[in-house]
Parts: structure tokens; C-alpha cells; sequence
């Protein structure tokens, strides 16, 4: 993120709402991960740019004042170059995305982009999903260089990638961008939107769990040697005990953060069925956020750190700054 626009946001985080609202452009894909129901789901009408903009426009005036663009895959969504340039006149602004589109040209289309969070496998079998875009780091560090994007990695942690995942975060350090991990829900995905069941996603038994412990030691060691790993302590050494079905954190889905699906019907978060709001109609919004905790699945547990939130700012606002200064990033830690 530019200093200029980061210094910009940073006189509002105390007065607004940071936390990111992730905007669902499109449910296509360009790829077939076979852990995902996104490419599963019913077909849905998509919004126009303008009414995303009438969308972004009823959360602004809420105090909103950061977006993410996410989908499948908001690439293939062609009105994004227009709502980018609209939103980052006033709102941090953050793409989610697999990299298979990416290009040169696609970031130059998005030069308001304030962060970006490139999806990739970790060294491994890559029977999961082939995110193995990884000569998209090279543009990416070419981009980031010329204009300030703030760019971060993300994984998803599966059995046939989780002895790779330490060599993804040695590959990153040569482009300075920060590491991120998703740990799916696995298990019943009767009551959910975007859950699967997948037998690559689920640590079950002792010598698979003791896997993801090992991981998270050795992720914790590397940050220490002075790799860039975005996700705290706590967070990583819960990632067995979620797998192992405990509860280890509130779920905050429909109170500081939620979703807008395609068709701009509010969700509680990426995973909860889509409730009978939309966000063309500008509902009340206290109104909006007690109906959206409904809507949440009984017993939905998550380990989902908000890696784009500054919880962390408010919380340890030195130790979170030190994060930024090293990684010139307000998505990690």
C-alpha cells in the first residue's frame, strides 16, 4: 500500500470500520478444486458494476472503508477494473485470487488495488486444485515494485500438500510477500454454501493431526529465522485442535464482518447460506446483522484468523505496526 494512501486510512481506522466486507463478483472459477462447492453451486444472476457500486456506496455510509473482491474467481468478472477505480477513490481495496488470469496487463487495469492475495498449492501433489501459478510472483514483485501493491500468499493446507507448505514460504522470501493459511471446514456440509466434503481436507487420525502440530512448529521457527509468515502464534498452533473438532475461537460472521453473494444477497460469512436480505434493498443495518447471526449453521465452528482485519491493531498496536513496517503489509499478523 502507498504510504501516501496508507497514511490516508490510517486517520480512519479508529473512527470506521476496517474490517474488511468480502464482495462475492462472480461464483465462475477457471479452475476445478476438487475441496471447493463453489464451481458445485446453483447458477446465480450477476450484478451489474454500477449496482456493486450502489452496494459499496450503503456500506461506505455505515462506515465501511475496506472491500475485498473475491468470487470464484473475480478475474473473470469483467466490470472489475470499473469498481476498482470507483472504490479505491475512498476505501481500501483487496483481490482474492487463484492467479490463472493474472497478468501484466489484468494489474495495470487495476492500478487502484490497495492489497492482493495470490491462492497458491504448496510443494506437493497437487492433485487438490493446480494453484501452481508461480510465475505470477514474478509480475506480481515487477507491479508491487512500481505502484505499491501490497501482495500476500495464501495456501490451503491439504494431506497431500502439508510436508510442502515450509518450502512455499522459503520460495517467498526472495519477493518479500507474506504467508497466509487456510484450514478448511470439513465434516457434515449439508447446511453449508461453499463447504465440501473432501477427503484431502480432513486430519483425523493421530499421525495426521500430529502433521499439522509439526507444521505449525516448524511455520513459528521460520518466522523467527526471518521468513515472512503472516499468521500469528495462537493462530497456528490451533490448527490441529479445530481439526480435532474443538472450539477455538467466537465466531464474529454477521456482526463485524460479512458477504455480499453475487446476485447481492448478504451472507454471515463465505461459508453460511445466503439469508433473504439484499443489499440493493439498503436494509436497516442493525436490523441486518441480527438477522445475519441466524442464518449461521448450529454448531459452525472456524479458525479463520481475519487476515484482513486490524483486530490486531487495536489489540497490540505496536506489535501489529512492527508487522506493517516489516512487510509493508496491513494484511499480516
Amino acid at each position: 500500500m502507498k504510504p501516501l494512501r496508507m497514511l490516508k486510512f490510517a486517520a480512519m481506522i479508529f473512527t470506521h470500520r476496517i474490517t474488511g466486507i468480502d464482495l462475492i463478483l462472480t461464483r465462475e472459477c477457471n479452475l476445478s478444486c476438487r475441496y471447493c462447492g463453489v464451481i458445485r453451486s446453483e447458477k446465480r444472476t450477476m450484478l451489474e458494476p454500477g449496482q456493486w457500486l450502489r452496494i459499496i456506496d450503503y456500506f461506505r455510509r455505515h462506515r465501511h472503508m475496506h472491500f475485498i473482491f473475491t468470487g470464484g474467481e473475480p478475474l473473470l468478472y469483467k466490470g472489475l477494473p470499473e469498481i476498482v477505480a470507483s472504490t479505491q477513490r475512498h476505501s481500501i481495496t483487496c483481490l482474492m485470487t487463484n492467479g490463472k488470469a493474472l497478468s501484466a496487463e489484468a494489474l495495470k487495469e487495476l492500478n487502484g488495488l490497495d492489497f492482493l492475495i495470490l491462492s497458491l498449492d504448496g510443494e506437493g501433489e497437487k492433485k487438490d486444485s493446480g494453484k501452481n501459478f508461480y510465475d505470477r510472483l514474478d509480475i506480481l514483485r515487477e507491479h508491487s515494485g512500481k505502484t505499491g501493491l501490497s501482495v500476500s500468499v495464501m495456501a490451503t493446507v491439504t494431506k497431500n500438500n502439508v510436508n510442502g507448505i515450509p518450502g512455499l514460504v522459503k520460495l517467498l522470501k526472495k519477493y518479500g510477500f507474506p504467508f497466509l493459511i487456510s484450514l478448511y471446514h470439513s465434516g457434515a456440509t449439508e447446511n453449508f454454501d461453499f463447504r465440501t466434503e473432501h477427503d484431502e481436507l480432513d486430519f483425523r487420525t493421530p499421525e495426521e493431526l500430529e502433521k499439522l502440530s509439526e507444521l505449525a512448529e516448524r511455520l513459528i521457527e521460520m518466522r523467527r529465522e526471518g521468513y515472512l509468515i503472516g499468521e500469528n502464534d495462537w493462530f497456528l498452533r490451533s490448527l490441529a485442535p479445530f481439526k480435532k473438532g474443538e472450539a477455538v475461537t467466537e465466531c464474529l460472521a454477521g456482526r463485524n464482518w460479512f458477504e455480499v453473494d453475487c446476485d447481492g444477497s448478504i451472507k454471515a460469512c463465505h461459508d453460511a447460506p445466503p439469508g433473504g436480505l439484499n443489499a440493493l434493498d439498503e436494509p436497516d443495518y442493525k436490523a441486518m446483522k441480527t438477522e445475519l447471526r441466524r442464518t449461521l449453521p448450529a454448531g459452525c465452528r472456524c479458525v479463520y484468523d481475519f487476515y484482513y482485519n486490524a483486530q490486531h491493531l487495536r489489540k497490540q498496536p505496536l506489535k501489529y505496526l512492527y508487522f506493517v513496517m516489516r512487510s509493508r503489509n496491513l494484511l499480516t499478523w
